[in-house]
């Protein structure tokens, strides 16, 4: 949990995760759970991103079955 600073209105925070790609690689990604105005201290702000992580491990990519196995 990370507090960012906007440039216009009040600061957020921000959620942040890896994620493996169907490549292999791994992409930083991040998504904004709030701001500071709402969320007074990281210690809410981790409470409300809560449900991100739950869906961050849900659009984990999964690996497609090869075609030796679909041939059966």
């Amino acid at each position: 949990m990370q507090r960012e600073k906007r440039l216009s209105g009040s600061d957020v925070w921000i959620y942040r995760w890896y994620e493996t790609g169907t490549d292999g690689t791994s992409k930083y990604r991040k998504a904004i759970v709030g701001t500071v105005a709402t969320l007074a201290n990281e210690t809410s702000a981790l409470k409300a991103a809560q449900a991100l992580r739950i869906d961050a491990k849900q659009e984990a990519p999964t690996r497609k079955a090869g075609l030796e196995q679909s041939a059966n």
